[in-house]
């Protein structure tokens, strides 16, 4: 029930439908919402490429400027559409997996792309992201929970498996599921 779904066992229907009703509150907002940065985003970037120039190789850096730039690029004839926001942030999440330096700081730029697309909606848009992401974070740590060994090719997940994957972000549904465990 925390990401959407009411169901006995966490199949991959379930979890199918759980990613699809997720993402079409996501496609919905955004269809309707066009994406603006401000000054302030700018210099947000700026200063994460002027970390990467000053902490890192140049060619890691280099990457971490031509993701910047790529973002930038999108707003130089103004607001771009939610959609095209969807696909880059997307490809950005890609380009910052991995616990690395390079991804590290790619994941701050997508940050703050974010962070502008979530300020370009109206109150009630908000809303409804804020109780998607929340539901989205619910449905991640039950996918990590399923990866283990005890319960997850049954479509269970034992509470007390929750207890470690609970971490930065997580909800408040889940740390009770967790404490339960």
């Amino acid at each position: 029930k925390t990401f959407g779904v009411d169901a006995t066992a966490l199949t991959d229907d379930v979890m199918a439908q759980a990613r699809t009703g997720i993402g079409a509150v996501y496609d919905d907002v955004f269809s309707r919402n066009p994406v603006a940065m401000n000054l302030g985003d700018s210099m947000k970037m700026q200063g994460i490429v002027a970390a990467a120039q000053r902490d890192m190789t140049a060619e890691n850096a280099a990457i971490v400027l031509r993701q910047a730039q790529r973002i930038a690029d999108e707003f130089l004839s103004g607001p771009m559409t939610g959609a095209r926001y969807q696909n880059l942030r997307g490809e950005l999440a890609e380009l910052s997996k991995g616990n690395n330096v390079v991804g590290s700081a790619v994941g701050k730029l997508r940050a703050v792309l974010d962070d502008a697309a979530h300020r370009s909606v109206g109150k009630a848009d908000a809303a409804a992201l804020k109780k998607a992401n929340s539901m989205w974070a619910n449905m991640r740590t039950v996918e990590d929970a399923l990866k283990q060994v005890n319960g997850g090719a049954a479509g269970n997940v034992r509470p007390a498996s929750l207890w470690p994957l609970v971490r930065n972000g997580s909800t408040k549904e889940m740390r009770e599921l967790a404490k339960v465990g």
